[in-house]
């Protein structure tokens, strides 16, 4: 009922039925592979008010919706991005998938399910919504600007003013000795402070990276 061609292999049909409605095509050394084009053979078609949703699986990992087929989309394209490195694929692609694998030598499993086709276009619906949030957020990652290193030091030095002036005293703890040319009259801020300062600014930058380049 289906095909799939890898590109620059020969055309794949051995399908795999593993359940009533489920299909599956092994597909070698994997993380060669450019673009997947899967259609229906000729002759083929979807029961009425019936389609198709496609997935990659690497080993380990689970199941990639990809994207649909059906009757009146009787094929599409998909470009793996593990094996492309250019920037000037073919945009006018129906379908354009990135996933990322490093091993040359897996295989990698390429499912079908036929469901009715209200639940292939509402997981198609919901797949087109997550991609547009990731590419709104991987351009605003992109265009957000880096404030120069000398803001970012001043923006460090400012949150440890700001924390340890409340650790000030000017009475030593009991038993405390002064060191150097330190002065009775001196104002003192305990070791601990910068302690719990760096413990604090170091959990608040693991949790947001980008802090320090906010206003």
């Amino acid at each position: 009922m289906f095909g799939v061609i890898c590109a620059g292999r020969p055309i794949q049909t051995n399908i795999q039925q593993i359940e009533n409605n489920k299909f599956i095509f092994v597909l070698e050394n994997a993380a060669s592979i450019n673009h997947i084009i899967i259609f229906l053979l000729p002759e083929n078609f979807f029961q009425e008010g019936f389609g198709a949703t496609v997935y990659l699986q690497y080993p380990g990992k689970q199941f990639q919706l990809l994207g649909g087929l059906s009757n009146k989309k009787p094929s599409a394209i998909f470009r793996l991005k593990n094996a492309s490195n250019s920037s000037n694929a073919n945009t006018e692609m129906e379908e354009m998938q990135d996933v990322s694998e490093s091993s040359q030598s897996i295989a990698a499993v390429l499912g079908i399910s036929i469901e009715p086709l209200l639940s292939v276009e509402q997981q198609l619906s919901s797949l087109s919504m997550a991609q547009q949030d990731q590419k709104k957020l991987q351009k605003s990652e992109v265009s957000r600007p880096v404030p120069p290193i000398q803001t970012i030091v001043q923006r460090i030095i400012t949150n440890l003013y700001n924390f340890i002036v409340g650790f000030t005293t000017s009475q030593l703890p009991h038993g405390s000795q002064l060191l150097g040319n330190a002065q009775m009259d001196n104002t003192f801020i305990p070791l601990k402070a910068f302690q719990d300062w760096h413990s604090k600014f170091s959990s608040k930058l693991s949790m947001d990276p980008h802090f320090l380049e906010k206003d």
